[in-house]
């Protein structure tokens, strides 16, 4: 990443734990403790900057039970139900649920429209332009020059 872009993701991903203490959830803390550090900075990741993640937490979310299941390890296997609620709860709609969905999702760069190429935002993307909400990424993505194509209402 360039340095300029590395600020603004830092920023975006401020935002996103400022909107989990701010909201007060009452299950943001355990989603730590039971998920662990680790993986919450790997959805992060994938949310801000769309970086694909490993086999099991992208079965996960591509909503794909039978290959979640079949690519965790004996830790995640009892983290499934905790994860699919964190999916629910925390990941926007329009970047998971289907294997379509995951991979639009990366193609666009995320909610920051990241180009790994550059290591910078894609040309004439703006990490809040035309997003529901600049506060929380976690509330949908673009109706203005998205890529994944979708529309928030």
């Amino acid at each position: 990443m360039t340095e300029e872009f590395q600020k603004l993701y830092d920023a975006e991903l401020a935002k996103i734990v400022a909107s989990r203490k701010e909201a007060k959830e009452k299950y943001a803390e355990d989603y730590v403790l039971m998920l662990g550090q680790d993986m919450i900075n790997s959805f992060d990741r994938y949310v801000l900057v769309g970086c694909p993640t490993g086999d099991f937490l992208r079965a996960c979310l591509e909503d794909s039970l039978s290959r979640a299941c079949e690519r965790a390890d004996m830790m995640n296997q009892g983290r499934i139900l905790t994860i699919v609620r964190y999916i629910y709860n925390r990941i926007p709609r329009v970047s998971w649920g289907s294997k379509e969905a995951v991979d639009a999702w990366i193609k666009q760069g995320g909610h920051m429209h990241y180009d790994p190429q550059t290591g910078a935002r894609r040309e004439n993307k703006t990490a809040t332009d035309g997003h529901r909400s600049s506060e929380s990424p976690n509330s949908g993505c673009c109706d203005k020059g998205c890529d994944c194509g979708k529309q928030t209402s």
